[in-house]
């Protein structure tokens, strides 16, 4: 008997746990383990499918429970168009090269509204002609809003990749409330890219340009209708 409750405790200290909120731009999983952020998962049609997409990240060890309130309160925050900082919540990343980890520290650096490019961010991480190795460690960013990886553009002003469901068009869709363009319950793309204006980060200068810049501009439609099933 008191080896099962032993297994038991066990079981329950191994756990991941699993808060879900629903945001205007689909079903966002957040989890947790030792008390930081270890995986966010965004962009999903039903609650259901965020919550099996961050259980198979961690083999079903997931439990749903109201994890870390001061950090739900943030993102409820965030998507009500309200300038939050991500930086004071601990974050885990395991398994990730020296080099991954400069990166995404490097990038979780980049303020509220501003964005920088894949070659900048090399620079910073000492590693300048490694603008492409950058977009691949971002392509697999465990983390996005918490590691704000959708802040980093290609250097043509093009919005590049990004790693969540939803793609580009959930990318540009956070930039346009960080840019207050929208309401946050009013979240959508059109045809023609809305002239907003972000800042430039960089450590040579700080100047602004026009989001109606961007190129490989998306297809008109709404995000809701874009958003993946599972």
């Amino acid at each position: 008997m008191k080896r099962a409750g032993m297994a038991a405790k066990e079981a329950v200290s191994q756990a991941v746990s699993v808060a879900l909120l629903r945001t205007p731009i689909g079903w966002l999983a957040v989890a947790g383990e030792s008390g930081a952020v270890v995986r966010v998962a965004l962009g999903y049609r039903s609650e259901q499918a965020a919550w099996r997409a961050v259980n198979r990240a961690f083999d079903g060890r997931c439990i749903c429970r109201n994890w870390c309130p001061p950090l739900l309160q943030k993102l409820h925050e965030y998507f009500a168009a309200k300038p939050v900082n991500f930086t004071d919540m601990p974050v885990g990343l395991p398994g990730l090269s020296g080099f991954a980890k400069r990166v995404l520290t490097a990038c979780r650096a980049i303020p509220y509204g501003q964005v920088t490019t894949y070659s900048e961010l090399a620079r910073r991480v000492g590693k300048p002609q490694a603008a492409r190795a950058v977009g691949s460690t971002l392509a697999r960013n465990p983390l996005p809003l918490i590691i704000p990886c959708h802040r980093v553009i290609r250097s043509d002003s093009s919005l590049g990749g990004f790693s969540a469901l939803g793609g580009l068009r959930l990318k540009a869709s956070l930039l346009q409330l960080e840019a207050g363009l929208n309401a946050a319950a009013r979240l959508k793309l059109d045809s023609s890219w809305p002239s907003v204006r972000l800042r430039f980060w960089s450590a040579m200068s700080c100047h602004r340009f026009q989001l109606s810049d961007f190129g490989s501009t998306p297809a008109a439609a709404p995000l809701a209708a874009q958003l993946p099933q599972a």
